[in-house]
């Protein structure tokens, strides 16, 4: 049945393995997902406007090569904001972005690389809610001190079957 769906088992004893399986965690992104990562929210910390801390943080991640920072861009644009062009960007593969924007130094990435660079979050800033669903966040600070997050969402493709938790 299986070779009539093209489908090639080798080892049939791997089939039987499944049959005791209660749940299949997927991380495929543009396979399961469109792999178009898209701004949820934006979470200004206190005294931030949050059009300033959109523009900082579009400005300073509008060059970026990693799909997270390319959602908040396009919204900015989408809003209307001009963004600034930073004067040096540099990339730390898995954490985040520096760049150098209108004098100041803008960190855009992970919590835990904010941390590394010794920038303080208060812990009832932490979208744990938002992680837990399945959100990405970044996390932007601006010399030194943090400014906000953003959080991103991946849209399930249409064609992938709807899975539930029970």
């Amino acid at each position: 049945c299986a070779a009539r769906l093209g489908i090639l088992v080798k080892n049939v004893s791997d089939l039987d393995a499944a049959g005791t399986l209660t749940a299949i965690c997927f991380d495929k992104t543009g396979t399961l997902t469109t792999g178009q990562l898209a701004v949820t929210r934006r979470t200004p910390a206190e005294g931030i406007e949050p059009v300033d801390f959109l523009r900082l943080t579009a400005s300073a991640d509008r060059h970026r090569n990693h799909p997270v920072p390319k959602a908040v861009p396009a919204v900015a644009q989408e809003a209307g904001i001009n963004l600034a062009e930073p004067d040096e960007l540099i990339e730390t593969a898995g954490k985040g972005g520096r760049a150098k924007l209108e004098g100041h130094e803008i960190l855009v990435g992970r919590y835990e690389w904010l941390q590394e660079n010794e920038v303080a979050v208060a812990t009832s800033h932490l979208p744990q809610l938002d992680q837990e669903r399945g959100y990405s966040s970044l996390f932007v600070a601006r010399d030194g001190t943090y400014i906000g997050w953003v959080g991103l969402e991946d849209k399930p493709r249409p064609d992938a079957q709807k899975c539930t938790e029970e």
